[in-house]
């Protein structure tokens, strides 16, 4: 019966339509542990920036997609918004940031809309739409005063993810978070049935003598499967594939339910493949936060708490460097792309430590260039 689920659960992440029964990790059990290599699971490709004096990136760039035809970034607190091919050579870059009605405050999160040609940029409540050389196209409002992030869903519509408020305590009342909405005007299309009560957050607000100070804490939560997204909220103690068709299934949940845990320890999603699935667990306490990294495999079911360490790149202690997943950009199925700086690239090129073809890219890199994709494509 367990190998029957099992089959039947790798089958699903290839074919969203195959109806299987849902995996359950149960975190607190004693489950065997597992050093991996990142190395060993994917394969590396390295993919320059273009840099030059009006093509500068700044400290805190974020990967929004990386396509068979482009990569865009974009830097949330400056506003800068950068389209390059996907060798790296710049397309177009632009910066709207105003209070105008065609500008915005700042990026809360950005979809990258290919087949359209459209950018939409989330500003708190509102979106904003442009072309890829920047010109404005339409604006939008979204529901009402809070802060949403979009993803990619099908040519006409966004998931609209909204994100919990900072707070002192949990939200007592029941909350439906994810909703369809239109590309066109915003209008909602579908809310997705999802409900979570006593909502935690991953940024918290602490009492400190005098007055009130705020934590926040990395924790992975929604993300793309390909054209697929998973559904990952950390108070929800299950975790869901939605397909392009609408279809919306449970494929792991947990054990103790997050709210029975003592500091609250919260869970998220931060890699899927087809052949395993990536989940964190963050324990919201500012004076003894943990975080640990499990591992589904998908097609035998075994559970393993694993550290992945990341051999191309060093610390100051020259010790491999616990790697995890620090974005989700939209990519294709089975890869992760995510930034490496140039000063990183030259010191590991150095030591000979870079797959791939880093030491060739490396060859012409200097320090202060913008920074370098590094597209792992897992086998």
């Amino acid at each position: 019966m367990r190998l029957l689920m099992c089959l039947v659960f790798a089958s699903f992440l290839r074919n969203a339509q195959v109806k299987r029964s849902c995996m359950e990790i149960d975190f607190s059990k004693a489950y065997s542990e597992k050093t991996l290599s990142l190395q060993s699971l994917a394969e590396v490709e390295y993919v320059p920036l273009e840099t030059s004096d009006e093509v500068l990136l700044g400290q805190m760039p974020k990967l929004a997609a990386v396509t068979n035809n482009y990569i865009v970034l974009f830097e949330w607190r400056s506003g800068n918004i950068f389209i390059f091919t996907r060798k790296g050579k710049i397309v177009s870059h632009f910066n709207h940031r105003g209070n105008g009605p065609q500008e915005y405050n700042r990026i809360s999160s950005l979809v990258f809309d290919e087949t359209n040609e459209e950018i939409f940029i989330s500003d708190l409540n509102k979106v904003h739409v442009f072309s890829l050389q920047g010109t404005y196209k339409r604006s939008f409002s979204l529901p009402a005063e809070h802060e949403y992030v979009l993803f990619q869903y099908t040519n006409d519509r966004l998931i609209l993810y909204e994100k919990p408020a900072l707070a002192l305590q949990s939200d007592p009342k029941e909350t439906k978070p994810y909703q369809v909405i239109s590309k066109r005007d915003g209008s909602r299309k579908a809310e997705l049935n999802i409900a979570v009560k006593n909502r935690l957050s991953d940024r918290m607000v602490i009492p400190v003598e005098g007055g009130f100070t705020s934590a926040s804490f990395r924790v992975p939560q929604n993300m793309y499967f390909g054209k697929q997204t998973m559904i990952a909220e950390i108070t929800s103690d299950t975790i869901y594939q939605m397909s392009q068709a609408g279809d919306l299934h449970p494929i792991i949940t947990r054990k103790p339910s997050v709210h029975t845990t003592n500091p609250h320890q919260v869970w998220g999603i931060s890699l899927t493949t087809s052949k395993f699935i990536l989940l964190e667990t963050v324990v919201l306490d500012v004076k003894n936060s943990q975080d640990a990294q499990w591992m589904i495999n998908c097609h035998s079911g075994q559970i393993e708490k694993v550290q992945i360490k990341d051999a191309e790149f060093l610390t100051e202690q020259r010790t491999p460097k616990k790697w995890v997943p620090k974005e989700s950009p939209l990519i294709e199925q089975n890869q992760m792309a995510e930034l490496i700086p140039a000063a990183d690239m030259l010191d590991s090129s150095e030591r000979k430590l870079l797959k791939g073809n880093g030491m060739e890219v490396a060859k012409s890199l200097q320090e202060d260039d913008n920074q370098v994709v590094r597209i792992l494509t897992f086998k």
